[in-house]
């Protein structure tokens, strides 16, 4: 049986199509061909690729093109949202193989809802009819800030009163330890920000780091990449958490955790619709965001000012994020940005206008066309990355053993 690393040096080129032969391996690794031979064989044997003639239309014998075996190990995803989970399943490339929605909301609390999930996921696996096949890493999603080494949605500890939003029920519960133990496999819960912005790295061009996805929905979240592509999570998992911040200490306008002059007070759906008077509940959620839309339609002068109002502050929040990262590119998402194009052009022009120009000369300010997506890709991303480490692969290895 060859090595670990070299398990995971092979499976790894592969899965990302560097190298899709015997000879491409070899070439990729700088090893002798006899050696990552006896590897590609010994992942034949376990199902874990599987070799295929592959004829290129020239004469002589056809490639013998490697690709993932029906026993390659599957990541599971979730994405818990407001109001409805999806489920998905995806390879060690990082590709989405399957995906379903199922109507199970956050308001109904963690256990239900993971247990949701673990149902629709069952389904879901039964319909890739891969026999053989299973999950060995689950990465699951959730609107809200997440103590990534606790596997649970922070609490503040300064509430001064109650919150609105649905993944109240969820502070403190270890979600990833229930995960882990619905699922018999290691489990991750991580800010849907943050994975939103590791799936922005998917491709991207090394000019273009370090990368910051700026999201404007019912709150405000980023997620940020450093130079080599690495999340900055912080120390407790909190990183990009700007909805809290104070950008303008004369407001007297108090937000629920306890401080004076939020930005997500301002420059939120929530906090829009809360000014304008209109619901805003577990089920009105996404009602608020369609009555916007038909504001800003209809000309309603008080939406349309209020949206203005928000718009102009995400922009001197994005222009104070490129001023202290100085990323390569800013991605904007969520339903704020896509309200209309004039909350787009006032956030680029915050963005031009108040960072300092040595900060934005190299800026590409982009819009992200994948929010029908969520934050799978990215889950899908981390999965891979997690499954392809030396103690994913080891795990694989042993049959899901734990290491003797």
């Amino acid at each position: 049986m060859p090595g670990v690393e070299a398990v995971v040096a092979v499976l790894r080129a592969v899965s990302t199509g560097e190298a899709p032969s015997r000879a491409a391996v070899s070439r990729h690794l700088g090893a002798a061909r006899s050696t990552v031979g006896l590897t590609v064989d010994y992942l034949l044997d376990q199902q874990l690729l599987v070799e295929r003639a592959l004829h290129d239309g020239r004469r002589g014998r056809p490639i013998q093109a490697l690709a993932l075996g029906p026993k390659a190990p599957l990541g599971g995803l979730i994405e818990f949202g407001p109001y409805r989970t999806i489920v998905a399943v995806s390879d060690l490339s990082g590709a989405i193989l399957a995906r379903h929605s199922v109507r199970t909301a956050l308001a109904c609390g963690p256990q239900e809802a993971i247990d949701g999930a673990a149902l629709a996921m069952d389904e879901l696996m039964d319909r890739l009819a891969s026999p053989g096949s299973r999950i060995t890493q689950v990465v699951a999603s959730i609107g809200a800030p997440v103590n990534v080494g606790a596997g649970s949605v922070a609490r503040s500890n300064n509430r001064s009163r109650a919150v609105p939003f649905p993944s109240l029920g969820w502070e403190e519960y270890p979600a990833a330890t229930y995960l882990s133990q619905v699922f018999g496999t290691p489990a991750v819960l991580e800010n849907d920000v943050h994975l939103l912005a590791i799936g922005d790295a998917a491709g991207l061009e090394r000019d273009r780091f370090p990368l910051i996805r700026l999201h404007a929905s019912m709150g405000l979240g980023a997620g940020i990449l450093t130079d080599q592509g690495d999340l900055v999570r912080g120390v407790s998992g909190l990183a990009g958490d700007v909805g809290h911040l104070v950008v303008d200490g004369s407001s007297e306008r108090s937000c629920w955790c306890g401080k004076s002059g939020c930005l997500s007070n301002v420059a939120s759906i929530y906090s829009i619709g809360k000014d304008l008077g209109l619901p805003f509940g577990s089920e009105a959620g996404s009602d608020l965001v369609q009555t916007l839309r038909e504001l800003v339609a209809t000309g309603d002068e008080a939406a349309i000012r209020r949206i203005r109002d928000a718009a102009d502050v995400v922009g001197r929040l994005a222009a104070i994020l490129v001023d202290v990262i100085n990323p390569g590119r800013l991605v904007l998402s969520g339903e704020l940005i896509h309200l209309s194009s004039d909350v787009l052009a006032r956030v680029r022009t915050g963005v031009y206008e108040r960072s300092l120009p040595l900060s934005s000369r190299h800026l590409q300010v982009t819009v992200s066309t994948k929010d029908a997506d969520g934050a799978l890709p990215g889950a899908a991303q981390l999965a891979a990355s997690l499954m392809l480490a030396p103690s994913g692969i080891d795990r694989v290895l042993r049959g899901g053993r734990p290491p003797a």
